[in-house]
């Protein structure tokens, strides 16, 4: 691949997307489930609960398979941006 920008910029755009995209998921869940006053009130009590939900499991310690989901999604976007970086060329 000529430009590793691009490679590197897609695998940091997915992780955050997959981080991001979990811990704005949690309130609307929670909103849901409960009430939006609820989730309200939750947030403003402890505003980085979705956060530390996806870092940490029930037991308190590291969830590993969030941190797979972003590695995975980084390696995904890395390879995709590398297929079209190397077909773009043969072109």
């Amino acid at each position: 691949m000529g430009n590793n920008g691009a490679g590197i910029g897609g695998a940091v755009i997915a992780a955050l997307g997959a981080f991001f995209g979990y811990v704005n998921a949690l309130p609307l869940i929670f909103a849901l489930e409960e009430t939006p006053k609820a989730a309200f009130d939750l947030l403003e009590h402890e505003p980085f609960l979705p956060a530390k939900l996806w870092w940490h499991n029930n037991t308190g310690g590291v969830d590993w398979l969030n941190l797979l989901g972003l590695v995975l999604a980084a390696a995904v976007a890395w390879g995709l941006c590398y297929v079209v970086g190397k077909r773009r060329r043969q072109a």
